[in-house]
């Protein structure tokens, strides 16, 4: 009992330790915690700075004088989870307020909302009408799940990509419209920006997977109508066309391993495309007519990426990652990190603080385990039977086993524990 006491006493402390480091001493000096999309502004008053999701505000964030320029934080139900904000071309800003399931434009002067998209408001969206536009049957999993605010996961529409179209190209459309990935609705949807509000196209069904499978980053190019999608859980990047037909497909090849969580596709100048393959911390550049990997860059300690982006005017390519709380700028040709804003947080912490005592406490077992080797005790085997011995090379073994399989062991915890733990949670209890 002693032992396990020490190990709890141990999990306990580390915990204490990373508690306080992130919420009492990187605070203190660091301005901004991204939490996801990061944009670089190439025109207008801020110019050269970058627009940083973090996951209730929104910042924009001067890279010279190092400093935030701006700043919202949400009106009186808040912006929570953000995954997307993008600047619009009047100026203002249009930001993804995922937990409240809407999108909002806010003028960058005032920072009063106006201009909204409440997928929660039945009269604003009407899901039954458009379900029965969409042909999906009474009784379907599609129509369910669409006319459920509240599944047993706790996050319904999951918006994680938006994106201003000028011109559509839609048939009876004669307006701009917004782009908006619903990731659990496994579906693209376009909504026309103006008063209506009106769903002019979408793609994919909430449920079937053939398509789209819980997608992350989708990319509008508006040259060929069709759209570029990292589908995460299919485990590929796909371009779809209008018609919901894949023109194009990435995979890696059969005995490479798999696309673990990919979360961005973007085109490049050059007609290749960025990939962002989150879980294997890496960054490729595809060729897609030859589906070769022309260039790849691995991020190390500022893995996990989450939105990669390129910056053709400097040669730059801006990673942001939820899971360590930074924004890297790398060298498109080098592969040089040149900048970081942010420090590496969060899970990062947790688990360098915990793995600092485990490899303490491994050497204390060690030790432990030393008087088995003892030359005056003919009957080892008996010593290593013993209930005490055996328990001190079990944990002895899962320390070690924890520490080789750092990245794993990390992602594992993550999804097992902690994801469905926050995914749960009631949208009362953040303040709505």
């Amino acid at each position: 009992m002693k032992l396990y006491k020490n190990m709890a006493i141990l999990f306990v402390c580390g915990f204490i330790i990373v508690f306080i480091i992130s919420n009492f001493v990187v605070p203190s000096f660091v301005k901004v915690v991204p939490n996801s999309d990061v944009d670089y502004i190439n025109n207008g008053k801020y110019k050269g700075d970058l627009l940083i999701s973090e996951y209730n505000r929104v910042v924009i964030w001067n890279i010279t004088k190092r400093q935030i320029d701006w700043e919202y934080s949400g009106d009186k139900r808040g912006i929570i989870f953000i995954h997307d904000s993008d600047i619009l071309p009047n100026g203002n800003i249009l930001i993804s307020d995922t937990v409240n399931d809407r999108v909002i434009e806010v003028n960058i002067t005032n920072k009063k909302i106006v201009w909204e998209l409440d997928f929660r408001n039945m009269t604003q969206f009407n899901w039954s009408d458009y379900a029965d536009q969409w042909g999906w049957g009474k009784n379907s999993k599609a129509r369910e799940y669409v006319l459920n605010q509240k599944p047993a996961h706790g996050c319904w529409t999951h918006i994680n990509e938006i994106q201003f179209i000028n011109n559509s190209n839609l048939p009876g459309v004669y307006c701009p419209i917004i782009s908006v990935s619903l990731r659990n609705f496994d579906m693209i949807i376009e909504v026309s920006y103006n008063a209506s509000k009106k769903i002019v196209w979408h793609a994919g069904k909430p449920g079937d997977h053939s398509l789209m499978n819980h997608q992350h980053g989708t990319c509008y190019l508006n040259n060929s109508e069709t759209y570029l999608i990292a589908d995460s859980e299919n485990f590929r990047c796909i371009q779809i066309n209008r018609s919901g037909n894949i023109i194009w497909q990435y995979a890696y090849p059969k005995g490479c391993g798999i696309m673990k969580w990919v979360r961005d596709i973007d085109p490049l100048p050059n007609g290749d495309y960025l990939i962002d393959d989150s879980n294997n911390d890496i960054l490729l550049e595809i060729n897609p007519s030859t589906n070769q990997i022309i260039k790849t860059w691995t991020l190390g300690v500022n893995g996990i990426p989450y939105d990669a982006d390129y910056v053709p005017e400097k040669g730059w390519i801006i990673v942001s990652s939820s899971y360590t709380s930074t924004v890297i700028i790398l060298d498109y040709t080098s592969g040089i990190i040149l900048d970081c804003i942010g420090v590496p947080t969060s899970l990062f912490i947790v688990f360098y603080c915990l793995y600092a005592f485990g490899i303490i406490y491994s050497i204390k077992l060690y030790n432990g385990l030393k008087p088995i080797n003892d030359k005056n005790e003919l009957n080892v085997l008996k010593k290593l039977k013993k209930f005490e011995n055996i328990n001190k090379i079990i944990i002895l073994g899962c320390i070690i086993f924890s520490i080789i399989f750092f990245k794993y062991v990390l992602a594992a915890w993550w999804f097992a524990i902690i994801r469905p733990i926050f995914e749960t949670i009631p949208v009362t209890h953040f303040g709505i």
